[in-house]
């Protein structure tokens, strides 16, 4: 099990990634199917091809082509929400799902990173939102209280081992219905991170938001797809 210094080392070295990168590299987005980023581009460089696709669906077949759609439709507008969530007819609801978490855990790695320095385990012992829970880890053979940075830390990895497992998931081009039985336990872990950073860190939470809309799509999300009970979602004017 990481300790704290662990944890707080490798969140540096992302950090020292994240300030080498504009925000569209930090998310870490795939290269399109239209164009690509060659060696020596300069930073603001990035995705700078024109466009010469027009249409929803995915391009040109392959083990990558929903992760591109979904990343090309974020960068043209991270504030159309039906636009980006909504299923096109030529794809499978359950891989579009499971294509869409896969892509918020790309982009709330950098809200982890820019966490770093604020979220503490002296300024944040235990891992909440409200006064009114406190959420157990269950990165532990017994669910247990972890410091907040190490609760959101270990929820990462676990979200990631499982949305990364060839057992689970051994194919990008179909998933079965019986793995999405993960995807609202996984919605509601990290909206977690969202919430605590919100009501702990919001000068850190709003700064992000105002450049991803992350949290935004991520709740138009999980309720589009029931993913999240409404009753659970604790930040006033999303959802």
């Amino acid at each position: 099990m990481f300790s704290f210094e662990d944890v707080v080392h490798r969140v540096v070295h992302i950090k020292r990634f994240l300030d080498q990168t504009t925000t569209a590299a930090a998310t870490t987005m795939t290269t399109l199917v239209v164009g690509q980023n060659l060696p020596g581009s300069r930073n603001e460089e990035f995705f700078g091809w024109e466009e010469t696709t027009g249409g929803r669906g995915a391009d040109t077949g392959g083990a990558f082509e929903v992760e591109q759609l979904i990343q090309r439709q974020i960068r043209a507008d991270p504030t159309a929400l039906s636009h980006i969530y909504d299923v096109p007819d030529d794809q499978d609801t359950y891989l579009w799902q499971y294509e869409h978490l896969r892509q918020v855990m790309k982009e709330l790695n950098v809200l982890v990173a820019r966490l770093d320095g604020s979220c503490t385990r002296e300024s944040c012992p235990v891992m909440k939102a409200t006064d009114d829970w406190v959420f157990l880890c269950a990165a532990h053979k017994a669910p247990k209280e972890c410091c907040a940075f190490e609760y959101i830390v270990h929820t990462m990895d676990n979200v990631n081992t499982l949305l990364t497992s060839s057992r689970v998931f051994p194919s990008r081009v179909s998933i079965s219905s019986n793995a999405t039985q993960y995807f609202q336990s996984v919605s509601r872990r990290l909206y977690r991170i969202f919430s605590h950073t919100y009501f702990h860190h919001p000068e850190v939470y709003q700064e992000f938001e105002d450049k991803s809309y992350l949290c935004h799509r991520f709740v138009y999300f999980a309720l589009h797809f029931c993913l999240i009970p409404k009753s659970l979602l604790i930040i006033p004017d999303i959802g």
